[in-house]
């Protein structure tokens, strides 16, 4: 007996919870009916006057949902999240959504009491867009969704009215993290001025690795892990592609432990430093001798594994951890040796003005030099000086100037295997030494400037290094 009491009782709280639900239900549709039967005349009207708040000269948005507010400000010609933190927008999805919000247009109106504006979900709203021109705004208040597509909001603390849904399903059933960029990188108007990628090993005895390639007077050199010359389409392409690559979602967006997403230690980062911050403000720094502020833009890439292989990341100025795929890391974390530059020597043939070759002891071999009369040949000395063979001679330069390397090894010059060097002497600067190494009579070479970036040739790439080579004869 005393469990069908238990039932008994239980039925009858849901009948009288279903009974409650029904008749809320029914009065909601009852006021729907008698809100909505206060039909504006002559057809469906706009919500805001047409032309008041012109798209292009709104200088601010508002958008509150539940416990999210999110603020937009345009800076310059394009439009920026400033709360809850900053970051440039995605300008076409913003501009969908205020599209929707001045194009409304209401097909009823009338004043409400105060339960009957919460029984529409208007008090309080469920959510809110202010737009902002000068100094005035004007809030659109977002109820709930009625019946027969239409959904309640009015302006500020105006009356109700019945709207097309366009706006609520923006706001209260989109996604507003759409409405700010996703790109990993801003650098709109910047001046890069400096790209670091550090490595972390996962074994913490292991060295970390450090890529920088920094620009002086306007040109890009690798400072890490090698000092060289880098190839300055490369980095204009890297920096290309950072300006494109975008995360793929949204792992927390307000992370209260790194450690859960593998940053707390991150496997990886790269930097971007650029000198002017544009209409962004996010820290200063200063590169080697330069005074100039750089504006810091830092990702850094962690050791947990989402769902589908995606790795975890953060920008360090942001609080959102994020989600990059394969196409995103690759473009992030690029090989050191892709950017060294693959000639063996930046300078142009019209500049070089005397060639020493020397053995592999420091010894001169053969000094060339250029005088308005053409190029001489000589051991260093005026006595042995000759007319230069001149197809050996431009075959030495095209093959320095002009080659570029199939293979590029960041890796000290093997001294078992050196051959020579060549010492180019500009009519203005200083010199650029080219060491020269081979595997064996019919081996592979390999030139570097001095800098422990082996650039790689095949086997029939050849250099004339011999004095007779050049025409010199005699003793």
């Amino acid at each position: 007996m005393k469990v069908w009491r238990i039932a008994i009782v239980f039925w009858l709280l849901a009948a009288l919870a279903l009974g409650a639900w029904y008749l809320a239900r029914q009065r909601a549709r009852v006021m729907d009916h008698e809100v909505h039967s206060r039909e504006v005349r002559g057809g469906p009207r706009p919500v805001l006057t047409p032309g008041r708040w012109p798209l292009d000269r709104l200088d601010a948005v508002d958008i509150s949902a539940g416990a999210s507010t999110l603020r937009f400000e345009r800076r310059g010609d394009g439009w920026f999240q400033v709360l809850p933190f900053v970051q440039p927008a995605e300008g076409s999805a913003l501009r969908e959504l205020l599209t929707r919000a001045v194009d409304l247009r209401a097909t009823s109106r009338g004043a409400v009491s105060d339960n009957e504006a919460a029984a529409l979900g208007l008090a309080p709203p469920q959510a809110k867009v202010r737009l902002t021109l000068g100094d005035e705004s004007i809030t659109l208040q977002l109820g709930r969704r009625g019946v027969g597509g239409r959904a309640w909001l009015r302006v500020d603390d105006g009356p109700a009215l019945a709207a097309e849904p366009s706006l609520h399903e923006a706001v209260l059933e989109g996604d507003l993290r759409l409405l700010r960029s996703w790109r990993l990188f801003d650098l709109a108007g910047a001046d890069p001025q400096r790209i670091t990628v550090d490595r972390t090993p996962a074994d913490p005895s292991r060295p970390a690795q450090r890529f920088e390639v920094i620009k002086r007077d306007g040109r890009w050199m690798m400072e890490a892990p090698f000092r060289t010359r880098v190839d300055q389409g490369v980095v204009t392409a890297l920096l290309g592609a950072l300006s494109r690559v975008e995360h793929a979602g949204f792992a927390d967006e307000q992370p209260e432990d790194l450690a859960l997403f593998g940053l707390e230690r991150p496997i990886a980062s790269i930097e971007v430093a650029s000198a002017r911050a544009g209409t962004l403000g996010s820290g200063a720094d200063s590169a080697g001798a330069t005074a100039t502020p750089l504006r810091i833009e830092r990702v850094e890439i962690g050791s947990a594994l989402a769902q589908g292989g995606s790795i975890c990341a953060r920008r360090t100025d942001r609080p959102p951890i994020v989600l990059l795929d394969q196409t995103a890391l690759a473009a992030l974390l690029p090989a050191a040796e892709a950017f060294a530059d693959p000639r063996p020597t930046a300078l142009r043939p019209e500049d070089i003005r005397s060639i020493r070759i020397r053995d592999p002891q420091g010894a001169l071999r053969v000094q060339l030099d250029r005088t308005i009369d053409g190029w001489f040949v000589s051991r260093g000395d005026d006595q042995s000086k000759q007319a230069a063979h001149l197809p050996a001679l431009a075959m030495l330069i095209e093959r320095l100037v002009e080659s570029r390397a199939t293979e590029l090894a960041l890796h000290p010059m093997p001294q078992e295997l050196l051959l020579a060097s060549i010492e180019l002497v500009p009519t203005s600067g200083s010199p650029s030494v080219i060491r020269v190494a081979r595997e064996g009579d019919g081996g592979r070479w390999a030139l570097d400037e001095s800098d422990d970036v082996l650039r790689i040739f095949p086997p029939s790439f050849a250099l004339p290094l011999s004095a007779q080579e050049f025409g010199l004869v005699g003793e």
